[in-house]
């Protein structure tokens, strides 16, 4: 990625660097045919003249080619920042999406652990009443039972 920028930056200095030479270029040319103007003025200036446009269409054919280029490049970088942004927001999508499925499955396993909790300890406080009741019941039974053997013996003694 960072050796296609660099890249595209020296396309478009190039470039630019083309166009300035393009200038100098006529710049440097005009004032040479004005000094070939003077010296040989008649059919010499008509020839210059011809040579001056064929020179400045080439210098400006160049001139167009190379700012179209310098719009290409630049079009590739902007197409690539927007594909970067596209895929950068895609990420943050995903992980957005992400973070909230697991949030989710973390709520579920919360309260499905609280729910079992919640089982747990109402079969625990079940247990234990069935246990209370079953040691009263019991306990009920030794009671009568020591009754009726007292009873028992109390019909044996006032029998004897």
């Amino acid at each position: 990625d960072m050796r296609r920028r660099l890249s595209l930056e020296h396309q478009r200095v190039c470039a630019a660097a083309t166009v300035v030479y393009a200038k100098e270029i006529s710049i440097s040319n005009k004032e040479n045919q004005n000094k070939q103007a003077e010296l040989l003025r008649g059919t010499v200036d008509s020839k210059m003249d011809s040579a001056t446009k064929r020179r400045e269409q080439y210098l400006s054919e160049k001139a167009n080619k190379a700012k179209i280029q310098v719009d290409r490049v630049d079009s590739v970088q902007a197409k690539t920042a927007e594909k970067k942004e596209i895929r950068r927001k895609s990420i943050e999508s995903r992980l957005d999406s992400a973070s909230k499925k697991r949030d989710n499955e973390l709520k579920k396993a919360k309260e499905f652990a609280s729910e079992e909790n919640d089982r747990v300890s109402s079969a625990f406080t079940a247990a234990m009443e069935y246990e209370e009741a079953r040691r009263q019941y019991f306990e009920q039974k030794l009671n009568d039972s020591f009754k009726r053997r007292e009873e028992y013996n109390d019909e044996k003694r006032k029998k004897a």
